[in-house]
């Protein structure tokens, strides 16, 4: 596994406690450099970069174009606490081909919360209403094949580069990860803005390279917006916009 930070995209705050980038698209041309040396000996054709929604998207779709590899989206959510959605209680993905669901659960964070398996249940179904509104509406007119949680691109043999603007828990790469290595693929980057150093150590077991810029203990890091200047709320309407245009 890599670690590395990028100062010359890098500004610090005013009091100097942490580096920050300044947005999405700065921190997808830093990962782009990173990136490259896990890449080098393999041909173009033979590399997908995979965005998670929405901000993962943008990442990738720019790192894509820069390596000018395959893009394709994953479409998968977080299943939320009751008291705090931003805190993640697991993730889950449903694929599109297979017609079935992969679930990753934060075991110690629902017992500690003493979560009911009836709001569990509840929070699933919600998510799942939620993934299959936005796989019809982001590929709905989208060009070359981009089909989201299908993965028309095959995987087996590739490169498989999951992008994503930060993790805490890291609950939606770890689902979205395994269900990528169940399609054998070469080798499988994470690629990440930010994540805690106890999330990448779990994040360690589950993929071939992990490239993470900024880390901190967890203890600190709160959100990840706040490793950004700029952290705009990505439009479904921008995904889409990204769809569209295709890729090769």
């Amino acid at each position: 596994m890599i670690f590395s930070k990028v100062f010359n995209f890098l500004s610090l705050i005013k009091d100097g406690s942490f580096v920050r980038f300044n947005d999405r698209e700065t921190a997808a041309d830093s990962l782009t450099k990173l990136l490259k040396n896990h890449v080098r000996d393999f041909s173009s054709k033979d590399i997908l970069v995979l965005g998670i929604p929405r901000g993962g998207v943008v990442m990738a779709d720019i790192i894509a174009r820069k390596l000018n590899a395959n893009f394709d989206i994953i479409v998968t959510r977080k299943l939320r606490a009751p008291q705090n959605k931003e805190l993640a209680l697991g993730a889950i993905l449903y694929d599109k081909k297979n017609k079935s669901v992969m679930t990753y659960l934060e075991q110690e964070i629902i017992r500690s919360l003493n979560i009911p398996s009836e709001y569990l249940e509840e929070e699933r179904t919600l998510q799942m209403q939620e993934i299959s509104r936005r796989i019809s509406l982001y590929t709905s007119d989208s060009k070359n094949n981009i089909d989201a949680n299908n993965v028309s691109l095959d995987i087996e043999n590739k490169v498989v580069i999951l992008v994503d603007d930060g993790a805490y828990t890291g609950s939606t790469v770890i689902v979205t990860a395994r269900w990528l290595k169940e399609k054998k693929p070469k080798k499988l980057i994470i690629a990440l803005t930010v994540a805690p150093k106890e999330t990448i150590e779990i994040l360690e077991d589950e993929v071939d390279v992990i490239e993470v810029m900024i880390t901190s203990p967890i203890r600190n890091f709160k959100t990840v917006s706040r490793f950004y200047q700029n952290f705009l709320p990505v439009s479904d309407e921008k995904i889409i916009e990204i769809m569209k245009r295709g890729r090769k």
